[in-house]
């Protein structure tokens, strides 16, 4: 039985020496895995922390920009009225310019249209007045023409005539000086001899014609001196109006008119 004994238990030993070797290869492949697995472990704990890390950092910067946003957001929703009113207050300016404008332009539209409506008015005021005067003209040159008729027919019985400036009845015809005075006006020259001949021979009524007719043609014509029929008023002793010529043949007319009948 000793025998067996001795012969059983190196077997045995043998046995668990190699189960316990068997064990320990497997101990230590498993804590090489482990040492691996750790390994990773370590890797993937490095990793989520760094990605932790980089969402916090993420989360962060997204709430700042989130913050930031909101007081741009707020900022403007704050500017936003204050520019559109600002903006209606300027087109409401606008607006009332252009409506000024436009009120003026129409005020001024009006006042053309009525300063043209004034000057077509005008423009027939002032041809009717220019046919008027030409009429009247026309009118007055043919009651002179009439008047000078008239008066060449009724000489001897007017009182107004046709005087011809100029024309002296004297009893011999002489030139008679005129001076020039110191305002450049022509006057009767009172030391010139024939006049002063004239008027200790013919006496101071003659005279007084010659110098009065002198002056006439002068005041006429002072570089021609040439005749200029003209009405005149002799029982006045000046220029016949035309008032006075139309009256004067009016009356001759009526006598006229009365001898025929």
């Amino acid at each position: 039985m000793e025998v067996k004994m001795d012969s059983i238990i190196p077997s045995e030993v043998r046995a668990i020496v190699n189960l316990v070797e068997c064990l320990a290869s497997e101990i230590d492949a498993k804590n090489q895995k482990l040492e691996e697995m750790e390994c990773k472990y370590n890797e993937i704990s490095a990793s989520l922390r760094k990605a932790v890390e980089e969402k916090d950092v993420l989360y962060q910067n997204y709430t700042e920009e989130m913050r930031r946003m909101q007081c741009v957001l707020h900022d403007h929703s704050l500017r936003v009225p204050q520019e559109i009113e600002k903006f209606k207050l300027v087109l409401d300016s606008r607006m009332e310019e252009l409506a000024k404008r436009a009120s003026e332009l129409k005020k001024r539209e009006m006042q053309n249209d009525l300063d043209r409506k004034k000057l077509i008015i005008e423009k027939r005021k002032n041809a009717i007045t220019s046919q008027s005067l030409q009429t009247t003209m026309l009118q007055q040159k043919e009651a002179y023409e009439y008047a000078f008729r008239v008066l060449e027919d009724e000489r001897n019985v007017m009182k107004i005539q046709t005087l011809r400036m100029g024309i002296l009845e004297r009893k011999r015809s002489c030139e008679y000086a005129l001076r020039t005075s110191e305002d450049q006006q022509e006057i009767i020259d009172d030391e010139d001899e024939k006049l002063n001949g004239l008027k200790n021979e013919l006496g101071e009524v003659v005279y007084l014609a010659v110098t009065t007719a002198l002056m006439e043609i002068n005041d006429y014509n002072p570089s021609g001196r040439f005749i200029i029929p003209e009405l005149w008023n002799f029982r006045e002793g000046k220029r016949a109006t035309l008032k006075e010529a139309i009256s004067f043949l009016l009356g001759q007319l009526k006598s006229t008119l009365k001898r025929k009948r």
